[in-house]
């Protein structure tokens, strides 16, 4: 399924409630263990929630609202304009989703911590079908288990807020 929004992922879970089928939620599809993948049973991509939205000021204390299917790539493309950041890893491809629910180690966790550290809410929807904005003051259960233990464990996230970090001028090669 390649639902627009979380009501449509809350459908998808209805479906899969009501036929038995197990549920796998896919983010950027980039598990190398084929975590969001399944033979027999409902894959619901999430590509299609990929919008990259800046908020706040500029530098540490702005944030970032990230849809589930977006790619590092592209986050990135959008935080730098605004010297802006979160701690990701160096993989283009990879799906902010996998990697956040996942922990999110990179380059810049030594000085910033993981993705998951940056974390300050998240759009899920759970089993049950209801579509929960959780924080540290909203559900904060839930919230901290999303936050490096909810690789599709406790629903399937639809959206992702971050505190960034200031980013200066620099350089990558290859």
């Amino acid at each position: 399924a390649y639902p627009a929004h979380a009501g449509d992922v809350a459908v998808c879970l209805d479906f899969a409630r009501r036929s038995a089928a197990p549920v796998v939620p896919r983010g950027g599809g980039h598990s190398y263990a084929g975590w969001s993948t399944r033979s027999a049973g409902l894959v619901v991509d999430t590509g299609a929630m990929a919008a990259v939205s800046v908020d706040g000021g500029e530098g540490e204390g702005g944030g970032v609202r990230i849809g589930a299917g977006a790619r590092l790539g592209d986050v990135h493309a959008v935080l730098a304009p605004h010297g802006r950041s979160v701690p990701t890893g160096l993989c283009p491809s990879v799906g902010i989703a996998g990697l956040t629910l996942g922990g999110g180690l990179g380059l810049a966790s030594r000085a910033y911590g993981t993705t998951a550290d940056r974390l300050t809410g998240a759009r899920v929807v759970t089993p049950d079908g209801i579509v929960r904005e959780v924080s540290a003051d909203r559900d904060p259960e839930l919230f901290w288990a999303l936050r490096g233990g909810g690789g599709g464990n406790f629903g399937v996230v639809t959206e992702f807020r971050f505190r960034t970090h200031p980013v200066g001028a620099c350089a990558y090669a290859e």
